[in-house]
């Protein structure tokens, strides 16, 4: 009995390292010369620690995702008097980021994520009168409408799961967005405050995590809406991203080599 608990200890050990996934995510914080700055933060989801990865060169940011371990964002330049605020795709795998070209259209993005299983990046427009879904070229951003509603309006977050089912949030609820068909609301995320706006992404085994603008971090139940508290990290944020396939960190392979070497020599015990 001794031997078999051992043997599932050390098989675990691995399975551990990966259990909680970090999340990605634009924070605007005030300096020390009293003016507004993005910077990207990198935000362990079970336990709100975060670690700042640097300043970004663009004013706001409202959608992050991942495609093929490059981090994107649909960014604001700074504003101008006067001047219309035109959406831009930046590549942020590396901050400050590097800026991909114009998404045509108003800044006024909601969330973003990348569809897997078709290859496609899109990001969700929204306001009081509505919504519009657009995918994005990622080679020069430019953005062309793909889903609009008037029902389903002040959305935020958007999250693509490993089978392309996209899902947003509202103030208070969780709705699912059919490109094809009819679109509709899931159910209640809870008792949120008035103004709350989300970060949605899905981790490796399609969790769905949500970062409330006020850093309260949760998990969502797709099916029922129920949002579950987890922890509460840096506030003022915009967008949440995961990669989906994460490269192992040290301390992760440090785990891993530890297990396989411990499974070596059970094994070696045996043949004894």
């Amino acid at each position: 009995m001794k031997k078999i608990t051992l043997i599932a200890l050390l098989l675990c050990l691995p399975v551990f390292a990966w259990a909680n996934p970090f999340g990605y995510t634009v924070t605007n914080i005030i300096n020390q010369s009293e003016q507004v700055e993005s910077r990207l933060m990198r935000i362990d989801l079970s336990t709100g620690a975060y670690t700042d990865l640097g300043v970004v060169d663009f004013h706001d940011a409202d959608g992050l995702a991942f495609a093929n371990h490059q981090l994107y964002a649909v960014g604001e330049p700074e504003p101008e008097p006067g001047s219309a605020r035109l959406g831009e795709l930046w590549n942020l795998t590396t901050p400050p980021g590097s800026m991909i070209g114009g998404t045509g259209w108003h800044a006024t993005s909601a969330g973003m994520d990348y569809d897997r299983t078709t290859g496609s990046m899109y990001y969700l427009s929204s306001y009081a009168m509505g919504s519009v879904l657009y995918s994005i070229n990622m080679e020069t951003g430019l953005a062309t409408g793909v889903w609009s509603s008037v029902f389903l309006a002040s959305l935020s977050g958007l999250a693509i799961d490993s089978q392309g089912d996209i899902f947003a949030a509202g103030a208070d609820y969780l709705c699912q967005i059919n490109l094809s068909g009819d679109s509709n609301v899931v159910g209640s995320l809870g008792d949120h405050p008035n103004g709350s706006s989300y970060g949605l992404a899905f981790d490796d085994s399609d969790r769905l995590w949500a970062l409330r603008n006020d850093g309260s971090i949760f998990t969502v139940d797709t099916s029922t809406g129920t949002a579950t508290f987890v922890a509460q990290t840096i506030a003022n944020n915009g967008g949440l991203a995961i990669n989906p396939v994460a490269t192992p960190e040290p301390a992760t392979m440090l785990l891993l080599g530890l297990g396989l070497m411990g499974l070596a020599g059970v094994r070696r015990k045996f043949q004894k």
